[in-house]
Parts: C-alpha cells; structure tokens; sequence
C-alpha cells in the first residue's frame, strides 16, 4: 500500500456461540495499531450460527514498513470472546 492509502477490509465471521450477539457488543483493537480505525466499533447482530460481515475502515500509516492491526469482539459487558481477526500490511 502507499503512505496513507485508505484501506476497506472485510471478514465474514459466525456467531459459533450460544448466545445472541445484540446491540452493545463491539469489535475492539487488541493488539498492533488502529492505522486510522476507531478503535471501539459495533459489532453487526446475529443469532447462533448466523454468519455476519464485519468491516473496518483504516489509513496506510505515513512510514514505510509491515503493519499489523488486530481485533477482538467484546458483550456488552465489556468481556472479550472468540477469536482474533486481523489485517496485516506493508506500506511502500
């Protein structure tokens, strides 16, 4: 990417829990930089086994080299759960 392209990343994740996801519960950074994302957003309802798309909007940092930006979803209660998603990057 180039110094401060913006970026569209997408991922398709399950609910594979047993519990709804409901409003209140959020995707939040959770290791690496946020590159531009705010670093709290909502994370799109669904039942069990419901397949959501999650996307977040981020910037190319200004300085050459490999970026990572990690995430994790949170309830409403603050306690993250599952597992990471992520976008890696390198900025020419």
């Amino acid at each position: 990417f180039s110094a401060g392209q913006p970026i569209e990343k997408s991922w398709e994740v399950r609910n594979d829990g047993s519990c709804a996801w409901v409003r209140g519960y959020s995707v939040q950074l959770a290791d690496g930089i946020a590159m531009g994302a705010i670093d709290r957003q909502a994370l799109p309802e669904a039942q069990p086994g419901e397949v959501v798309v999650i996307t977040i909007q981020f910037t190319a940092p200004a300085a050459a080299g490999t970026y990572r930006s990690a995430w994790k979803a949170h309830d409403q209660t603050g306690e993250p759960f599952g597992v990471q998603i992520y976008i890696e990057i390198i900025v020419e």
